[in-house]
Parts: C-alpha cells; sequence; structure tokens
C-alpha cells in the first residue's frame, strides 16, 4: 500500500509538471508558428508545367542540391506553373540569376493566373539570389506560375527553386531545421552551417587542374603546330581518368587557330577533344578573328553528346565553379574586349560592366581562388610584353584579384611559361603578393624571351611545349610544369605557392 502511495503522488507530480510545461511552453509554440513555412519549396526543375520556352539546365557547382538543375526560361511568353497548397496566406520567394548582356531580364509570378506584384529584374549572374513576390497568395491549393521578360541571347534568367513564406513579413522558413532561414539558406533541403549559407560542408581534398593555352592548329597551311598540340593533348588525357587523377581540364584561350572558327576547332578536337567533357576553356583574341560573338566556338563547346561541363558562348564566357571537394573556387574571366581584333563584341571588364560586377562578388569568398584568363598581365615574350599587359582587361583582373586576396592567376597569349612569384600591381616581389603563371604552351608555336624583361620573371622558359598541373591543396597550390616528348630541356617549374592571408 504504501508503495502504491508513492506511485500515485509521483504520477500526479508528473502531470503537475506536464501541465505547467503545457502552460509555459503553450505561447513559444504561438511565436514560433510564424517560423512554418507556408508551403513546400518546390525545385523549379519540378514544376508541374514546363513548357516551351523553358528548358531544364545542369550545373552542380551553381543550383542547390539534390539535383543541381534550374529552370531556364528563352522566350518573354512561357509560363512555368506549380500547384501549391498553402498552409496559411505566403508569399513567394524566387532563387535566380540571370545573364546580363544588354540589360536584365525580369521574372513575373502569378497567383491563379493573375500577376499582382511587379516584375523584378534579375540583377544578378552567377549564383542564384532571392526575389522576393509579395502577392499573398491565399491558404489552400493555389497555382503559382512564373513568367520571364525582356529575355534575349544572352540574357536569360534561370530559376533554381522556389520558397514560400508566410505573408506580412514574418519570420523567414527554416525548411531542414539549421537554423539558416528563408532564402538565405541555399540548401533548403539539406541541414549545413550559416557560414555555408545553410549547405552541408564539403571535406577539403586535394584536386588536380591540368591544362595550357595557345593550343591547337586547324588549318596546318597557317600555322607552323604540326604535332605538337597532339603530344600535348596526350599529356593532359593521361593526368585524367581511368589512369590519372586529375578533376578536370582548363584553358587559357586561343584554343584554335587561325581564326577560332567551328572549322578551325576541328583541330582542337583531333588533339583535346577527346576530353572535352572534362575541359572549361577561356577564350582568347584568335577566337574572335572571323566573327564578333566568336560563334564557332560556341558551337563546339555545346554541341554533341560530350560538351564542355558548363554552357560556354560569347555571353557566357566568364563564369566560376568549384573544384571537385577542394576548399578552392576557378574563376574564367574573358579579357579580350580590350584587345585586337578591332570591333569584337567580348563581354567588358568597364567598371560596373557584369563581368566586373561578377568577378567582384565572386572574390568575395571563403574559398582559395585560382583565376584563368588569356592575356598576360606580365611577361618577357618578345611578341606580347608586360607593356601590353599594363593596361586592358589583364590589368583590371589583375589589380582587382590583387585587392580581394586571391591566390593564384593562370594565363596564356605568350607562348611560352613563366611564372611570377608573390607579386604586387605593379610588379614588384612584396611579401604575400599575387603569383601569376604564364601557360602559353599547348603546342601552336613558341615565342622568343626578352633579353632584359621588366620585370623579371622567377622562372622563364621558350622552345618547350606541354602543360601545366595545378594540385589544389588546403593550403597551398603545387604548381608543375610537364614538358610534352619533343620539348627542349626545361630548368624546373614545380613551385608550392602559398595562399594568401
Amino acid at each position: 500500500m504504501m508503495r502504491q502511495a508513492a506511485t500515485g503522488r509521483h504520477l500526479m507530480v508528473f502531470l503537475v509538471g506536464v501541465l505547467v510545461a503545457v502552460v509555459v511552453l503553450y505561447p513559444i509554440r504561438v511565436v514560433d508558428a510564424a517560423d512554418v513555412a507556408a508551403a513546400t519549396p518546390v525545385e523549379a526543375e519540378t514544376f508541374d508545367v514546363r513548357p516551351t520556352g523553358t528548358s531544364v539546365v545542369t550545373n552542380t557547382t551553381l543550383y542547390a542540391p539534390p539535383n543541381g538543375q534550374a529552370l531556364k526560361f528563352s522566350n518573354s511568353t512561357a509560363i512555368a506553373k506549380e500547384q501549391v497548397n498553402f498552409a496559411s496566406s505566403g508569399d513567394v520567394v524566387l532563387m535566380a540569376g540571370a545573364g546580363q548582356s544588354g540589360g536584365s531580364p525580369k521574372l513575373r509570378v502569378s497567383v491563379n493566373g493573375t500577376f499582382t506584384a511587379a516584375a523584378q529584374a534579375i540583377t544578378n549572374s552567377g549564383a542564384p539570389q532571392p526575389y522576393t513576390f509579395a502577392v499573398n497568395a491565399p491558404s489552400g491549393s493555389v497555382q503559382i506560375g512564373v513568367k520571364a521578360t525582356n529575355t534575349g541571347s544572352g540574357r536569360n534568367p534561370f530559376l533554381d527553386y522556389v520558397t514560400f513564406p508566410p505573408s506580412g513579413g514574418a519570420v523567414a522558413t527554416d525548411t531542414d531545421g539549421d537554423g539558416v532561414l528563408g532564402a538565405s539558406d541555399l540548401c533548403p533541403t539539406q541541414p549545413g552551417p550559416a557560414s555555408n549559407n545553410g549547405c552541408p560542408l564539403q571535406t577539403s581534398t586535394p584536386e588536380v587542374l591540368v591544362g595550357a593555352g595557345d593550343i591547337a592548329c586547324g588549318d596546318p597551311t597557317s600555322c607552323t603546330n604540326t604535332t605538337r598540340d597532339t603530344l600535348t593533348g596526350d599529356l593532359a588525357r593521361a593526368q585524367l581518368p581511368p589512369n590519372g587523377v586529375a578533376w578536370g581540364v582548363f584553358t587559357t584561350g586561343d584554343n584554335a587557330y587561325p581564326d577560332g572558327t567551328y572549322a578551325a576547332y576541328q583541330g582542337y578536337h583531333e588533339a583535346w577533344g577527346s576530353f572535352r567533357r572534362y575541359t572549361r576553356p577561356a577564350y582568347g583574341n584568335h577566337e574572335y578573328y572571323r566573327d564578333t560573338k566568336a560563334v564557332g566556338s560556341e558551337q563546339y563547346w555545346n554541341e554533341g553528346t560530350d560538351p564542355a561541363p558548363v554552357r560556354v558562348s560569347n555571353d557566357t564566357s566568364y563564369y566560376a565553379y568549384d573544384v571537385g571537394n577542394s576548399n578552392w573556387r576557378a574563376i574564367v574571366l574573358n579579357s579580350e574586349s580590350t584587345e585586337a581584333p578591332s570591333g569584337n563584341l567580348a563581354p567588358s571588364c568597364a567598371a560596373n560592366s557584369p563581368q566586373m560586377i561578377f568577378l567582384n562578388k565572386e572574390l568575395t569568398t571563403t574559398k582559395n581562388t585560382v583565376l584563368f584568363w588569356h592575356h598576360a598581365r606580365f611577361s618577357a615574350s618578345t611578341d606580347h610584353p608586360t607593356s601590353q599587359g599594363a593596361t586592358g582587361c589583364s590589368k583590371t583582373f589583375f589589380d582587382v584579384a590583387y585587392d580581394h586576396g586571391a591566390d593564384l592567376v593562370v594565363e596564356g597569349h605568350s607562348h611560352l611559361y613563366e611564372r611570377y612569384d608573390t607579386r604586387d600591381k605593379i610588379g614588384a616581389k612584396v611579401g604575400g603578393g599575387l603569383t601569376s603563371v604564364v601557360c602559353g604552351t599547348g603546342g601552336e608555336s613558341v615565342d622568343t624571351l626578352q633579353s632584359l624583361p621588366s620585370p623579371t620573371p622567377d622562372v622563364a622558359f621558350t622552345n618547350a611545349w606541354g602543360i601545366c598541373k595545378l594540385t589544389l591543396n588546403a593550403n597551398n597550390a603545387q604548381v608543375e610544369f610537364l614538358p610534352a616528348p619533343g620539348s627542349s630541356s626545361t630548368p624546373s617549374a614545380s613551385t608550392t605557392v602559398a595562399v594568401r592571408p
């Protein structure tokens, strides 16, 4: 009996405790109710209706998991639609980006066929950003529509995913319980820390990139290259799976001589085309000699069953990507607009141009950064000396990269190998400076060196062709030159580039 009485007293205490907890916690639940999404987020590529004028594109380094896909709008008439079940009245947040050629496209949102909120210009390229439409959709089953306007070549919006926060400025949604709210969470279905925008952290492992610039000839009557591009292509291929460990291939421009036409690119394809699906190219001046917008390059890089892993055209010739599971971000730029041939329509590098807005944004990162472009900022070549790089896009890019603490620059244009360790913006060697490498050794031809160059490179040699190998470690990059068979003997070009503080 005493045991039963004790048990009864314990039960009474427990029930009273539960009642107190309910009374105390109930107001907290009411407050927290504002955190609940009005509806479940939707990946745009899974919309119920994706009409002609929309298409699904894949870029796993740019768009949110699990698919790494986005919905591209190619005209100003298509309306993508999704039936959404709202638990309470809600607004619509589009995670979107767009090409910025000739202005910005716009997106609009409809609720049950009616457009209420004003259209918004999608002013960012690259990574998607949030655009909030205060549509105050009612609770219940609602059809949401998304429509683009002011689209054009190189001016297409890309819709990554859509979230539905409660209307009236309520607390943003935390859909995966990681504490990162609303559109700030770039991975709304996978928990991750705020320091990584709500995305899971990846273990940093070394990754390898290989490549070169000034590569192949599609017209033997106008080029000196006969077999060197094949030899350098064989070197790059050997570094890739299944026999090698390289994650990808870069180029530093002038991929196809003499004029970057689609016909000229057949010479490139013969030598380097077997690993096109690994290659992320940069554009050089020879891409523009027959067409002001380098249409031959665009046709080549996006054709067939094995296109380059990024969408490449004149308008999208600057882009960025994460290098595998490393903590490195690669940034590819187009330095051609300030160079010959005259009249080319390459993306501008003027202040506040879309390319420069993109560059400044991409350099605001916690990752280490390596940049690729064509025209060398510093060079001891007699054909393309430093005086050429002292103006134009190459200087602009280098200065901005230096100011943002970038770690490594790789260029081409000069047909030789050079390395300038830890330099400031005028080329003087300084502690903690920016290292640049000229790797125009793809095989098309070779330049000669000046006898008294200024600034003086730390390493320079000519009459050699081959590829550059970048091993991207957590705190440094190992830079090597791999000479092709038949290349003249070269001094050791291997070095370790420490990341800048």
